[in-house]
């Protein structure tokens, strides 16, 4: 069963999926955040065979939720309803900054790097509560 990872933004969704064993987790391409991206999030859960939904939360260091969080939660819940899958929120923090980092060697434009960014903190938000569960 692969599971789907997101990160929620405001313009952009950042993807992810994992292997069919829930191991390994892989980025795709985001998704603009607009009208569309739910079908587009059905078609992805339906192709791919997603069993569940991991969305990263924003919270602040010392754990409390932060402002996004409530967008994000509200999200979920519309995500819910469509899909009929799933959904667990997952500690996000630093995700974003930490996929930044390492992708500033591909010194691309700063349009093209936030989607590449977007979609690569969802393949480490995924990969932390992969990690976090014991699959390997």
């Amino acid at each position: 069963m692969r599971i789907l990872g997101i990160d929620w933004g405001k313009a952009w969704l950042g993807i992810a999926v994992s292997d069919p064993n829930g191991g390994i987790a892989f980025p795709r391409p985001a998704l603009k955040n607009d009208g569309s991206c739910m079908a587009k999030l059905k078609e992805i859960t339906e192709k791919d065979e997603v069993g569940f939904i991991v969305i990263g939360l924003p919270v602040n260091d010392n754990g409390t939720e932060s402002v996004s969080s409530a967008a994000v939660r509200a999200f979920g819940d519309k995500l819910k309803k469509l899909l009929k899958k799933d959904i667990i929120f997952f500690d996000e923090r630093h995700t974003t900054r930490i996929a930044a980092e390492n992708l500033k060697p591909l010194k691309k434009d700063r349009r093209e790097m936030k989607k590449i960014v977007d979609s690569a903190s969802a393949a480490l938000i995924l990969q932390d509560y992969l990690d976090a569960q014991g699959r390997k």
